[in-house]
């Protein structure tokens, strides 16, 4: 759970048409269940709003010794696939945090983790492209109502 503001800027030298940042991932963990929570560990994340749902490599998997909860029948670029799910602990930059997330596994090829729409839909999502250099913004929760058409009529 969120609690408080949180948002972060990434600025990119140049154009990109890949959005990366660092991600924080553990097993999901119930605190009614453990007091302790386990370790998070640093992975590098691609912000997709395209795919529907987070995703993590085999590798990821593999490093936290994830157990599946079971497994899901997905549709990506190749076709369909059924693939393990897992259920994790997702932090992005500036202590955001997200509790329990339902991610299946995939071949990310150059990043450990997709972020999709299950949690880029729990904040505001920006993108501009001035100036030869990209910027991508994101906060939770959702504070803004950003109207380009809006802003241009003024």
């Amino acid at each position: 759970m969120i609690r408080g503001k949180h948002s972060f800027t990434r600025k990119y030298d140049g154009l990109r048409n890949r959005l990366l940042t660092k991600c924080f991932v553990s097993a999901a963990w119930r605190p009614q269940k453990d007091p302790s929570a386990p370790p998070m560990s640093e992975f590098n994340a691609l912000w997709d709003t395209g795919a529907t749902a987070s995703v993590i490599t085999e590798e990821v998997a593999t490093a936290l010794d994830l157990q599946p909860e079971g497994t899901l029948k997905v549709f990506h670029a190749q076709g369909s696939a059924h693939v393990p799910v897992y259920f994790v602990n997702l932090g992005l930059p500036n202590r955001m945090e997200f509790a329990g997330i339902r991610v299946t596994q995939g071949v990310l090829p150059g990043c450990d983790v997709l972020i999709g729409m299950d949690i880029i839909n729990a904040g505001d999502f920006a993108i501009t492209n001035r100036d030869g250099a990209t910027v991508f913004s994101f906060q939770m929760p959702s504070m803004n109502l950003i109207d380009f058409a809006e802003i241009i009529e003024e």
